[in-house]
């Protein structure tokens, strides 16, 4: 499994860990927003059955490392009762009904069941809203020429795009904008959701690693990623969470 930088792919490598230690070898898996299988296949190789299900219209990366089935995103085609445990990493943010779908969890799951969710921190939202500019600067001076003649875009238009980058930070999911989120990434906010539809909050922690959504120091190793998140804070909250009463709606 390889992302073409080893750093990078250690870090995903010990992100996925943290998921690892709450999964037994033989237990019934179901990965949500399985992107090129990364996570999937680590969980595999723990000797866990897996599946891992994403939406048609996310982008396919070249190197696949897992089987990922296409879902609508709200309906999980699978039976009552069929995993032991469901996981996710850094996709709940981007469900634009996460109640309908926090429902289709609680239906899939076997009685004891639980899940697993790495969603992002206020921390991450607001240092890669810092990030943000030197990175776009960067791109601005030194555009990478392959994107630039995909996008087939002159340099003033390229300079304008930057600009209104620079003016207007987009949200990172499903949130009006980023200012938005650093409301909602809050811990407390994430547990206040998961416990108005019906879950209970068995442990949360931080992930314990610092980095941004910006490629922030790429060739930083995770040591110095978890010192910096002693400094600086996790970028991520690890949620652990298992079934109680249905939500009233």
């Amino acid at each position: 499994m390889t992302f073409g930088n080893p750093n990078l792919e250690a870090l995903r490598g010990a992100e996925s860990q943290l998921l690892l230690d709450h999964l037994r070898p033989g237990m019934r898996v179901l990965e949500l927003g399985g992107g090129n299988g990364f996570q999937a296949r680590m969980v595999a190789d723990h000797g866990c059955s897996v599946r891992s299900l994403d939406i048609p219209s996310r982008e396919r990366p070249p190197v696949q490392h897992f089987p990922v089935e296409h879902y609508d995103g709200r309906h999980l085609p699978s039976g009552d009762g069929a995993f032991d445990a469901v996981f996710s990493c850094s996709v709940l943010e981007h469900v634009r009904d996460l109640p309908a779908l926090l429902d289709e969890v609680r239906r899939v799951l076997a009685p004891g069941g639980f899940m697993v969710h790495i969603v992002p921190s206020t921390v991450w939202r607001f240092w890669t809203t810092v990030a943000r500019y030197p990175a776009l600067a960067r791109e601005l001076l030194h555009p990478d020429p392959a994107r630039a003649a995909r996008e087939r875009r002159s340099r003033l238009r390229r300079a304008a795009s930057v600009t209104r980058s620079l003016l207007f930070v987009p949200p990172h999911g499903e949130h009006e904008n980023a200012l938005v989120e650093l409301y909602h990434f809050n811990r407390r906010v994430w547990t206040r959701l998961f416990e108005q539809n019906g879950w209970q909050v068995s442990e949360v922690h931080g992930n314990g690693l610092f980095y941004t959504g910006c490629s922030t120091f790429p060739d930083l190793s995770v040591e110095w990623r978890k010192r910096l998140s002693r400094l600086l804070g996790s970028s991520c909250h690890v949620f652990v969470l298992r079934p109680g009463a249905p939500p009233r709606r």
